[in-house]
């Protein structure tokens, strides 16, 4: 076969094999944004990634998001399998708050051995 031009099709559900492929495709800095999704159920705000990685602004941590859809995709799954973004209100105004999905978060807890 040629190149493929599309994405595959969608899998429909993570498997821990696909969970590794997904993990292997991240960079340092979303590996250290996947470890604080999993670690902390409650959510992480856009302000405490920016925190953690050190970063100038949001901008900067959008261009790192961005990163994951691209490595979902290429397994066939959209970003918002992954994770899903929420607006909060908290003392310091309205922040995004991030959530992996049930989904996701099963399978990364499984094969991270948290």
């Amino acid at each position: 076969g040629g190149q493929a031009t599309s994405a595959p099709e969608r899998p429909g559900k993570w498997t821990a094999a696909l969970f590794t492929q997904f993990y292997r495709s991240l960079n340092k800095e979303r590996k250290k944004i996947l470890g604080a999704w999993i670690k902390n159920k409650a959510g992480v705000t856009d302000v405490d990634l920016i925190k953690l990685l050190a970063l100038k602004n949001g901008k900067v941590l959008g261009g790192i998001l961005s990163g994951f859809a691209f490595s979902a995709k290429q397994l066939g799954f959209d970003v918002s399998d992954v994770y899903e973004r929420r607006k909060v209100q908290k003392e310091s105004g309205r922040l995004n708050e991030y959530h992996l999905t049930d989904e996701f978060r099963a399978i990364a807890e499984k094969c991270r051995g948290r």
